[in-house]
């Protein structure tokens, strides 16, 4: 049995005639929604009673919220004019850290029934998550951002209602149930600003009805600090197939992080992600977006009218539904490379272009290389040598051949000598950031150029330093994972 507590005002509960309180209403509807998916046998607590009349919190109360797995805080001005909404928080809390398989934040839900300015200072457990807002603006659509008295309640007869019970059904769900086993893969969404609350919840279940696992989760929440934030983020976009951002009309909102824009951050993240290992990435501008903030609409004028872009990155201007069929038709390119790993269009293997110079033709170690990726299915192109009566012109035109179409392109410099090496940086710069997966193995013997002085391109990634002991394929998984998983156009 999964306890979930309610904490909430009795008067944001006080009936019209002859109706019944709206968190009754919400009560009733969320256990009705949750009894519909497999596994869950919810019981959900309120206290309907005058229990919280009494000099002590009563035994019971303490009781259910020492069993209860999920906490829905039901924020409003009255929650914290309350005596006993901010104490069954901080009980709840306290005791859900002799629980510690699940993070307590995790499991305490934001609930808005009342825009965030009107409802005063939220505690740090949930400032920074997205919430459950169950209010729209007077004439409907998203509340004026400029005036927090724009907004009226929503019934709970109302589409939108339901529509947003069921993201927080959702939700809980996946929190009490884990992950699905079946999982075909995992897609990165960045928390985008209130104004776009509602559609990203739509992306979200978009993804999780086509069985994919969608982080960061709704319940969690991202650290504060910038580096911890960026190493979060980053170790999230490892795990992802692909990233999704959706741009509103501010760059951020009151209670984020100080000191950096996380969403700018965010999307410079996946950018430089999609640029490295061609990560698919994902960009909607909703059609009727109105801007409120004059740096939100420099960032996304800048993104959109650069020159250059990675291949792999998509900007789209559309409405709702327009974006989600995007999303659908690469999450299809993503399922169908993932049912033939080894395979593109054509049946022919993805490719990656062995640049060496003619010092290491010979060499043990990039022998070694080339029979690791020929092990992995990959076919390896090496450059034309310049003793089988080739040009200097043919030369050249096939080893840009070979740049342009290669899956992935693989520096090796062993002895070649950093003149060498230098002239592959000017050469190799053009492909970068189209789509490409592109890095630079450095093997033996180890110098102190290799190992202090070599800087690679922007947007090549990290030098592999392989120069120190045996071949380690390791070294090699994440960029051959980056070829496997590139989508040709």
């Amino acid at each position: 049995m999964d306890e979930i507590f309610i904490s909430y005002a009795h008067t944001d509960n006080t009936p019209a005639i002859d109706q019944a309180g709206w968190i009754d209403c919400f009560q009733r509807e969320l256990e009705r929604t949750l009894m519909r998916y497999p596994g869950l046998e919810p019981k959900i607590w309120q206290d309907t009673g005058n229990i919280r009349r009494n000099d002590k919190l009563d035994q019971k109360i303490t009781g259910v919220l020492s069993d209860s797995l999920v906490f829905l805080a039901m924020f409003s001005p009255s929650f914290f004019k309350s005596n006993w909404c901010p104490f069954e928080l901080d009980y709840f809390e306290n005791k859900a850290k002799s629980r510690p398989s699940l993070e307590i934040g995790e499991r305490v839900f934001k609930v808005l029934l009342f825009p965030e300015q009107l409802t005063g200072h939220l505690p740090d457990i949930v400032n920074g998550k997205l919430g459950y807002e169950f209010f729209t603006g007077k004439k409907g659509g998203k509340p004026k951002q400029d005036d927090p008295w724009d907004f009226k309640e929503l019934g709970p007869q109302a589409a939108e209602f339901l529509n947003r019970l069921a993201d927080l059904a959702q939700d809980i769900c996946r929190l009490i149930n884990g992950p699905a086993a079946n999982r075909k893969g995992t897609a990165y969404v960045a928390r985008p600003t209130r104004d776009v609350n509602a559609r990203y919840h739509g992306i979200v279940r978009e993804l999780e009805a086509r069985g994919y696992e969608v982080v960061p989760a709704a319940g969690s929440k991202l650290p504060e600090n910038r580096e911890r934030f960026e190493e979060e983020v980053s170790v999230l976009l490892k795990r992802s197939s692909l990233s999704i951002h959706l741009f509103g009309n501010r760059e951020r909102e009151e209670n984020d992080p100080p000191g950096f824009t996380s969403r700018h951050v965010e999307y410079e993240l996946a950018k430089k992600a999609c640029q490295e290992v061609g990560r698919p990435m994902l960009v909607w501008i909703p059609d009727d977006l109105e801007f409120e903030s004059d740096v939100q609409r420099g960032f996304v004028f800048n993104e959109t009218e650069a020159v250059q872009m990675p291949h792999q990155l998509e900007i789209v201007r559309s409405d709702l539904a327009g974006f989600k069929d995007v999303v659908v038709q690469a999450l299809e390119r993503l399922e169908k490379m993932a049912e033939a790993p080894g395979e593109v269009a054509g049946d022919s293997p993805k490719s990656i272009y062995l640049v060496y110079g003619k010092a290491d033709r010979a060499d043990s170690r990039r022998k070694e290389i080339v029979s690791f990726l020929r092990g992995e299915g990959l076919e390896v192109l090496v450059p034309t040598p310049d003793d089988e009566g080739a040009t200097v012109a043919e030369i050249l035109e096939d080893h840009r051949q070979k740049l342009r179409t290669a899956d992935g392109i693989l520096i090796y410099y062993g002895t070649s000598g950093s003149k060498w090496l230098e002239a592959q940086n000017g050469i190799v710069k053009p492909y970068i950031g189209k789509g490409q997966p592109v890095r630079f193995y450095l093997g033996p013997p180890e110098t102190g150029y290799k190992r202090y002085d070599f800087a690679p391109p922007l947007g090549a990634g990290d030098a592999i330093a392989g120069y120190d002991g045996a071949f380690d394929p390791a070294l090699l998984s994440e960029f051959v994972a980056a070829v496997k998983a590139k989508i040709r156009a």
